[in-house]
């Protein structure tokens, strides 16, 4: 057993930059679900490549899958020895460009002037159920019984 088991606590740094990826995946997810699915284009060739694959539900599963598992390797690479430091930089990262991606896509949205004619609980379901899903699976560290 390595001596930094245990010793690493990911804090609010880490919990912020998380949510902000989450929330910033899912509004971007949402946007993407209501603009793309009324016909403008997805310049993104992942997630174009997601919404043929496995449609626009399991677009946002995967989006959010992906995220999911990302914030926990971080977390991993704390408990593994890797610098607080480094691991909060990744983290902050990674919510960076989950900010950055939905701005843009707010920023689309803004600037088509419309809002496409959707079915507003089919288009919200699957981010609903991501936000969850990433609400209870979110990083963190068990605290040892001090055994």
């Amino acid at each position: 057993m390595s001596h930094h088991d245990g010793g690493f606590r990911p804090g609010r740094p880490f919990r912020a930059a998380y949510a902000v990826a989450l929330s910033a995946s899912l509004a971007s997810s949402w946007l993407t679900t209501v603009y793309v699915g009324a016909g403008a284009v997805e310049l993104n060739p992942t997630i174009r490549f997601l919404i043929e694959a496995v449609g626009f539900d399991g677009m946002v599963l995967a989006r959010g899958g992906v995220l999911v598992g990302a914030y926990w390797g971080y977390l991993l690479l704390g408990t593994e020895g890797v610098s607080r430091r480094a691991v909060l930089g990744f983290a902050w990262l990674g919510a960076t460009v989950q900010l950055l991606d939905a701005v843009h896509d707010l920023r689309q949205a803004v600037l088509a002037g419309w809002f496409p004619a959707v079915d507003l609980w089919s288009v919200t379901l699957p981010v609903l159920v991501v936000a969850v899903a990433g609400s209870v699976l979110r990083p963190r560290v068990r605290r040892s019984s001090g055994g």
